[in-house]
This record gives structure tokens, sequence and C-alpha cells, in this order.
């Protein structure tokens, strides 16, 4: 598959990852257990105005709350998170060139974690794909994989990995360092 739309992305990576590292940024009281994309901005949105600072979201994991599987939202359906502050400017400079995002997200997966066999079925109706662009792991016994349909791919640092999230598919790191994606749901054309 071929994502001339992706190239400044792809080709930008280190830089995004250098932003990553430079990200200080808190984990909310906010998870995402049985919550929609939107559900879980509004949450933020709550927190942000009560005077909380922005930052990771839990993840969930069998319907609990996920304290190992963390995201922070960029963009939802095109609009970028305004809570950033600052933060991650180049890398939501590039964003806000791409059209048909329903979100991205950077998604941090800690040591020895792994997220079960789900799947996503609204994306074959919203004729989306799947992006996770890998910005950190660990540079030795790098165990990081996603598996799709029962195949495993590695995911590798400045490599990115396109599939339909409709398939059944799993996430797990058992290196002894975090593995943290770009993560994207996008639409097939514009």
């Amino acid at each position: 598959m071929d994502f001339p739309k992706f190239k400044e992305i792809f080709d930008n990576w280190r830089l995004i990852s250098q932003e990553l590292a430079n990200l200080d940024a808190p984990v909310m009281e906010v998870n995402r257990v049985g919550k929609s994309h939107v559900e879980v901005y509004q949450d933020i949105l709550s927190q942000v105005m009560s005077g909380k600072e922005y930052g990771w979201v839990k993840g969930w994991d069998d319907e609990k709350e996920n304290n190992n599987w963390l995201q922070l939202a960029l963009v939802i359906h095109d609009q970028k998170m305004e809570f950033l502050n600052g933060k991650l400017d180049k890398t939501m400079e590039m964003l806000g060139r791409l059209k048909g995002i329903k979100v991205c997200a950077l998604v941090k997966m800690k040591s020895r974690t792994i997220l079960h066999m789900h799947q996503h079925p609204e994306i074959d109706s919203e004729n989306l794909l799947q992006l996770h662009l890998t910005l950190d792991a660990p540079e030795t016994q790098n165990y990081n994989y996603l598996n799709v349909n029962g195949e495993f791919r590695q995911h590798k640092v400045g490599e990115p990995i396109i599939f339909n999230g409709a398939n059944d598919h799993f996430a797990l790191n058992e290196s002894l360092g975090n593995r943290t994606i770009l993560y994207m749901e996008f639409a097939k054309e514009d």
C-alpha cells in the first residue's frame, strides 16, 4: 500500500519522536472504558475546563481501566486538540495539513503489557484504515508486536504499519521499556 499523503509524517518521524521525548504531560483521571472518541473528548474537556492539565488518557482492557496503555489525543475529526499549549508544535503543524483523520493520538504501551484481541467493526463502514508509526521502542530486546488476523508485525522505530482495524488484532509489549506510536484512523480516500 502506498500512501503519499503521509510522506511528510513518515519522513519526519525523528522530529515527531524528539517532540515526544520532550513532552511533559500528566496522566489524567479519564479512561476510555466503553466510551466513543467523542465521549472521551467530552470527559477531557470537562477536566480541562475545571483547571486540570491536559495529558494522557487511560486505556481499556476487558472492560476495565488500563494504566499501562495510555493515549494522548492529537486530532479528532480533522480538528486539532486545542489543549496542547505549545507542545508538539511541529507534529501538530504536519497533522494539520492532513484531511480525513477520524482520530490521531500518541499511544504508549508500557513494558510487559498486552492489549487483548479486539476489532473496530465501524472501520469498514466508515471506509477507514489504521496507522501505527512507531516513535519509541527499546533499541535492544524490542519485543513489541501487532498481530492482525494471525500475522505478527514488529513495531520498529520509524516504520509504519497500516492495516484494517475491522479485522481481529491485538498488541503486546514484552520489552523492558515503553513503546509509543503515532496512532491514526484515517479515510482510505479523501
